[in-house]
């Protein structure tokens, strides 16, 4: 009876000294699960796999992502901006095609087509991406544009240039230092970019020229145009035009001036900012001819189909 009442007395004990352990435990436990739970979901699906690098760019990507949704009204407002540039990119494409070729020549040549279009969709969206406001979010480094400059620090780049937020016009308090850095920031970024749309559209065309001269598949109609100097005249386009225009645009009118004076009304705004974007990309358009005309770069028709002009 002793024994008993010994051993019971040894295990209230112990389960009265275990009690704070285990409930600390618990805690410990809850606090890494909702850790895990806080983690982005590619980072999670990604790291199980080992892929650290490109488990550390989809992260950036999504926070960069959710630091731009941040400065505007919704993640469905950036995604209607951004398919307004994907739509205008490729309506103005194809407007371009249809005149230098007809519609018989663009139904005969589709391929040619379609790469211009994919190109000219690629640059624009990217671009329009690229210079959009942002706003500080939990995971960045420093308040708007983290993502786009983290990684500069220490290695040679101006403060003002690596503090520099994504769009120059943005609300926030920012030196204007840091607001011109905001047009050098992402000149690399958009010069890379817009080289490598330009190379793949044009060698794409040039490459689907030879084939059809090899297959014996007709005239072409495929544009002659200098690869090299068309490609770097792409990147520097979207340096300086796409660049100035983008963050004016974005930053100013539809951020400062469309969407507070349009709030109580989503749908006047969404018009608003659909007419101001489509201004914006006919104005570049005109640009981009006007230079490469006066650079001896406008595409010219190697041959012409019978009834096609």
């Amino acid at each position: 009876m002793r024994l008993a009442s010994a051993a019971a007395a040894l295990v209230w004990c112990l389960a009265a000294s275990a009690g704070p352990a285990c409930t600390a435990l618990a805690i410990t436990e809850r606090n890494a699960r909702a850790r895990r739970r806080a983690r982005p979901l590619v980072g999670r699906a990604l790291s199980i796999r080992g892929g650290s690098a490109l488990t550390s760019t989809l992260e950036r990507a999504e926070l960069s992502w959710r630091e731009r949704v941040a400065a505007t009204e919704s993640a469905n407002h950036l995604k209607f901006k951004l398919v307004l540039e994907a739509g205008y990119g490729a309506t103005l494409q194809l407007a371009a095609e249809l005149q230098r070729r007809g519609v018989s020549g663009a139904w005969l040549e589709v391929d040619y087509v379609m790469a211009g279009i994919l190109t000219a969709v690629a640059g624009k969206t990217y671009a329009a991406y690229r210079v959009a406001p942002t706003k500080f979010v939990e995971g960045s480094d420093e308040p708007a544009g983290s993502t786009t400059t983290s990684g500069k620090k220490g290695r040679g780049v101006p403060r003002w240039i690596a503090t520099a937020p994504t769009n120059a016009f943005q609300l926030g308090k920012y030196t204007l230092a840091q607001r011109l850095g905001a047009f050098v920031a992402p000149a690399p970024r958009l010069f890379t970019s817009g080289c490598a749309c330009g190379l793949a559209g044009y060698s794409f065309a040039a490459g689907l020229s030879q084939l059809r001269a090899l297959a014996g598949a007709g005239p072409s109609l495929a544009p002659a145009v200098p690869i090299l100097p068309a490609t770097l005249y792409t990147g520097m386009f979207l340096v300086i035009v796409s660049n100035l225009t983008l963050q004016f645009l974005q930053g100013v009118i539809e951020a400062r001036l469309i969407e507070p004076a349009t709030r109580k009304h989503p749908a006047v705004g969404q018009a608003l900012i659909a007419v101001f974007r489509a201004a914006r990309s006919l104005f570049a358009s005109a640009i981009a001819i006007r230079g490469m005309q006066l650079l001896k770069l406008q595409a010219k028709v190697a041959a012409t189909a019978a009834g096609v002009r």
